[in-house]
């Protein structure tokens, strides 16, 4: 019986990690996905968890972490009610309020144009978890109308995190698996292409267990890959050389990045992510508005009614990048009507006698807010701007196809380094922090020091 018993655990592991449960959680099949994925993950533990069901290494794809078109979204909003949520998809939104159909809209709109990567989190909207609205609940739901994305989830460090969202006290190796566990139940997964620590907060067990608790995972076909999020150059080195004692390189590293914030350039964590082959996202790469030449001094508002989101001594210093953004668009329009009648002429001249001509190809409009974009994919950064409409999705699509010379690089950082001046080299921070939890872990960190400080939590999108 126990031979049995070992190919059926070693089936159904094989299975979860190879995604061939995937295509049922990516069509209409999810509840059984779930089932599926969670008799193997239960098959894989059994006999304590001391000897665990190893998968072998020879057939798990861990360190590996490719991105298409070097671009990914946030998910950050996904069920958050403060931040315009609203869970009844009948209901018409207003200003600033987006529903499940919106977000369902802006998924299809993103992964029919190849835009395939999603970072999000067991604490992204978890308030709304009891009406299945969370984050993660709703990227699986999207996912059984539209296919299987590429998933980016995290693993939130904070001892108390069990009070948020259930699950067991986040300490020690074990807890990994667990909750990951829950995330792949929720979404209806199998696996997870990328698994990443959320934040560098000191872990109750030590560092080294939950870099060997990322490894149980790997092992057991739950995760694709391992990353961190917030992490600064020393941070991320040191927890890669944890990794590297359990067989694992780290995929990624998540931080702000943004033509407004270039911190991650100044600190060296860019650079290091380099030498380390290690992929950088950048979250929050619009900084909150500030980056998109959408909220200026002489347009607070954005053109939209009600407070302006800014205040002028706020926008005020950053109008050197804004400026800089209107110009580059334009000449990134004009390279590209350029392109389009060569393009053109060459149509033409490939005429053969009696065939019409092509009507001739519309003119690419190219918004501040592409640019702002496209600036951090230049900058070997995938950007990982938030999403909550279809425009917003029509808006990132925009930014494939056409890419910065390094004069447009020039220009914006040109911009950059006028607004660092007018601010006395600081970069401006976004308004109160409205993630409880955040504020919490801040608290903490100031008192704690060492891998707690209160820069390493940001927002993400």
């Amino acid at each position: 019986m126990a031979p049995i018993m070992a190919a059926v655990v070693f089936l159904a592991a094989m299975t979860a990690a190879n995604g061939f449960i995937a295509p049922l959680a990516g069509h209409h099949h999810a509840p059984l996905a779930r089932s599926y994925a969670k008799a193997a993950l239960q098959m894989s533990t059994e006999g304590g968890d001391d000897k665990p069901f190893v998968f072998p290494r020879s057939m798990l794809k861990k360190g590996k972490l490719e991105i298409p078109n070097y671009m990914g979204v946030g998910t950050m909003a996904w069920g958050d009610k403060k931040v315009g949520f609203v869970s009844d998809p009948k209901y018409k939104p207003k200003e600033g309020e987006f529903n499940p159909a919106d977000l369902q809209g802006a998924y299809n709109t993103l992964m029919d144009a190849g835009i395939t990567f999603f970072d999000t989190s067991d604490v992204y909207g978890y308030k709304s978890s009891p009406e299945g609205f969370s984050a993660e609940q709703l990227l699986g739901r999207f996912a059984e109308e539209n296919g299987r994305p590429l998933i980016g989830a995290k693993y939130m460090p904070i001892f108390w995190t069990k009070f948020l969202i259930g699950g067991p006290w986040r300490a020690g190796r074990r807890a990994i698996a667990k909750a990951l566990t829950a995330t792949l139940e929720k979404g209806g997964w199998a696996y997870v292409d990328l698994y990443q620590v959320h934040f560098p907060f000191p872990y109750f067990g030590g560092m080294d267990a939950l870099a060997e608790g990322l490894s149980r995972a790997c092992d057991r076909g739950l995760c694709r890959s391992v990353g961190v999020s917030n992490f600064n150059a020393q941070q991320m080195r040191e927890f890669s050389e944890k990794l590297g004692k359990h067989g694992i390189t780290l995929a990624s590293n998540q931080f702000e990045y943004s033509l407004v914030n270039r911190d991650a350039e100044t600190d060296g964590t860019l650079a290091e992510c380099k030498r380390l082959g290690v992929v950088p996202l950048g979250h929050t790469p619009l900084a909150k508005g500030l980056a998109t030449g959408v909220y200026t001094a002489s347009n607070p508002t954005g053109g939209k009614m009600g407070d302006p989101k800014y205040l002028f001594k706020d926008l005020f210093p950053v109008t050197p990048i804004h400026t800089a953004l209107a110009a580059v668009a334009k000449r990134v329009e004009g390279r590209l009507a350029e392109e389009a009648k060569e393009e053109q002429r060459r149509a033409f001249e490939a005429l053969e006698d009696g065939e019409e001509q092509a009507p001739p190809p519309q003119l690419k409009k190219i918004s501040t807010t592409q640019v702002a974009i496209n600036y951090v994919r230049a900058k070997g950064v995938v950007p990982l701007p938030g999403v909550k409409t279809k425009a917003h999705a029509d808006e990132i699509v925009g930014c494939l196809g056409w890419s910065l010379l390094p004069e447009d690089v020039a220009i914006l950082e040109a911009a950059h380094d006028a607004y660092k001046v007018s601010t006395g080299g600081k970069t401006i921070q976004r308004g109160k922090d409205r993630d409880p939890m955040k504020r919490q872990a801040i608290s903490f960190g100031q008192k704690s020091g060492g891998w707690a400080s209160q820069d390493w939590y940001k927002e993400e999108d």
